[in-house]
């Protein structure tokens, strides 16, 4: 049987959400709820379905000690971890196999080269043009930094 490559447990879910969530969120994982699961690297996306037309947005980061941080789109706002969360831990948990693995963005683009990225970027942007905005103010606040001068060097002690 498959495993989670990052400590999870029934334990730690209880910890960090209500008693209430947790049943809910048993109760979404069995009647399979979590429509899509994905890793990349140490990130884990989700698609819940829940009250809404559109299924919540889950993400999940671990790293070696466990759960760093874990978000959803949904409302939720009453301590801990929201039943979409723990549905989506659970099935890491009990159905690690039905996790896609991806590899992860930074491994995929690393591969790339300039021309390449120049050109994922442009349709990206074609298709999503609120991108647009994004890159103006990144390529701005990189040209901001690159303009500062760096501090002058201390004098050497004598």
């Amino acid at each position: 049987m498959a495993t989670f490559p990052f400590p999870l447990s029934e334990t730690l879910i209880r910890q960090h959400t209500t008693s209430t969530s947790f049943a809910r969120g048993q109760g979404y994982y069995h009647s399979d709820a979590v429509l899509a699961v994905m890793r990349r690297g140490q990130q884990v996306y989700a698609e819940v379905a829940g009250s809404q037309y559109e299924p919540y947005q889950v993400c999940i980061s671990f790293s070696d000690a466990g759960v760093e941080e874990a978000t959803c789109s949904c409302p939720y706002d009453w301590g801990g971890w929201c039943k979409h969360i723990v549905a989506t831990l659970l099935l890491c948990l009990h159905e690690p196999e039905s996790v896609e693995e991806r590899p992860p963005v930074d491994d995929m683009l690393a591969s790339l080269n300039e021309d390449q990225l120049r050109d994922l970027m442009l349709a990206m942007i074609d298709r999503y043009p609120d991108l647009a905005d994004m890159v103006e103010s990144f390529v701005q606040g990189l040209s901001i930094n690159l303009k500062r001068k760096p501090p002058p060097a201390p004098f050497p002690e004598e």
